[in-house]
């Protein structure tokens, strides 16, 4: 597989999400890779949208991909309320489930799934990029 730089615009989560599954057949290899993609996408644009509604402004999202045989390489832009993923407060995991407060665990899990991590926020926008690295393929063709 070649690189292939692929770029989403103005698009809703479920439109990402969708384009995202549609992927999954022509980068077999990347399937398993592209599902995390989409976990964490969903957990960056749901963010985005319920901090965006809270302030009275709308999420604008598009997204950019660099797909190559052993990561894929995201970029997240949007026009909503500046908001760095990658210094969020982890969750207590040593607390008990019952009493732990709500929130913070798909960011955690979005730290720990990304490499490269880094945000920029602008007067234009803010950009959230990333790498997620694939999983090689065994002798059997699967992951």
């Amino acid at each position: 597989m070649q690189r292939q730089h692929l770029a989403f615009k103005h698009c809703s989560l479920r439109e990402l999400l969708d384009a995202l599954a549609a992927l999954k057949p022509e980068h077999p290899a990347l399937a398993d890779t592209l599902d995390e993609l989409a976990l964490v996408t969903d957990e960056l644009v749901s963010n985005l949208n319920k901090y965006a509604d809270q302030q009275g402004q709308s999420a604008e999202v598009a997204m950019e991909l660099e797909l190559m045989p052993d990561r894929i390489e995201c970029s997240l832009f949007d026009r909503g309320p500046a908001f760095n993923p990658f210094t969020a407060a982890d969750p207590d995991l040593e607390q008990p489930l019952d009493e732990r407060p709500i929130g913070g665990l798909g960011l955690f899990l979005f730290r720990q799934l990304v490499r490269n991590g880094r945000y920029i926020s602008t007067p234009d926008g803010n950009c959230t990029r990333f790498t997620l690295p694939a999983y090689p393929l065994n002798e059997t063709g699967s992951h």
